[in-house]
């Protein structure tokens, strides 16, 4: 039984091309897929934190795979980082 391949597609933002051409031209030479790994890694280590944090049993890398596979991780991800950053604590001192 073959299962059908799933792409993240963007309807808003850069795709990773952009991404990759705006580092390069920053000097961070790297093309699309390495771009798109950086992210995969990013949100792997997010999703394993997240599921620490909630104190979840660990998650395999089976399951991490058939999430970064699923669209609306992706589209959820603004809503999760910025609840993040909301509940992050703020330095007074500066």
């Amino acid at each position: 039984m073959n299962k059908k391949k799933t792409y993240v597609t963007l309807n808003d933002g850069n795709d990773f091309r952009e991404v990759a051409r705006v580092m390069t031209k920053n000097g961070w030479k790297q093309n699309h897929a390495t771009a798109r790994n950086y992210l995969n890694i990013a949100i792997t280590n997010l999703i394993s934190g997240i599921g620490k944090e909630l104190g979840a049993p660990g998650i395999d890398h089976r399951s991490l795979s058939a999430i970064l596979k699923n669209q609306e991780v992706y589209s959820i991800l603004p809503d999760i980082l910025f609840a993040a950053y909301q509940g992050e604590p703020k330095d007074d001192t500066k």
